[in-house]
């Protein structure tokens, strides 16, 4: 087979030169068509790039405002910080002023003195204590003559003990001391002859 397939080398050169512009004719035609793709897709990688530009762009811009609110929200917090440190300041001398060395609950003491022998100076209270002083009238008790004295009777719908069914009458006669009941119980317990 290898035999039939040779040919002589005049047919070659002249199958060359025919194939020659035939093939170089696919091949600036698959040149053209690689060139276009390429061009459309360089077309769409700029679209691409363009896009990613403005992106950026805009991200720059927005990173650039906010990092100025975050520096202006800072002097605003430092500002605040300030007011906050005076007006604390300011309220610690009202409080000093106000409940600086008197306070209800503990009194005044005075100092020891370097002298262990004298005795120190009695100082005479001039409040009074609170409340009802001493020797002083009270009000009494209040009037109530103004209200009925009515006696009203009661009747109870169940008067037994719920503890040992006895009737309150005889509790009341025996001191209200219940029978059957003990200091965990609050039900009696039956026997089966009751």
């Amino acid at each position: 087979m290898l035999v039939a397939l040779r040919a002589p080398k005049e047919q070659k050169a002249k199958a060359s030169k025919e194939l020659g512009a035939f093939a170089l004719g696919r091949i600036n035609d698959q040149l053209r068509l690689s060139l276009d793709r390429a061009k459309g897709r360089n077309n769409q990688l700029e679209v691409r790039i363009e896009r990613i530009e403005s992106e950026r762009d805009d991200f720059k811009k927005r990173h650039f405002e906010s990092l100025s609110k975050f520096r202006e929200a800072q002097k605003e917090i430092a500002s605040l910080k300030e007011i906050i440190e005076k007006q604390n300041k300011a309220l610690q001398v009202l409080r000093k002023d106000k409940f600086g060395k008197k306070n209800e609950a503990s009194p005044i003491t005075p100092e020891p003195t370097d002298q262990p022998n004298e005795e120190p100076e009695e100082v005479e209270s001039t409040k009074r204590k609170r409340g009802q002083q001493r020797g002083s009238i009270g009000h009494g008790r209040s009037d109530r003559s103004g209200i009925d004295t009515d006696e009203i009777t009661h009747t109870l719908q169940n008067p037994h003990c719920a503890n040992c069914l006895l009737p309150y009458e005889m509790l009341i006669n025996d001191n209200m001391n219940c029978r059957l009941a003990s200091p965990g119980r609050t039900t009696p317990k039956l026997s089966a002859g009751v």
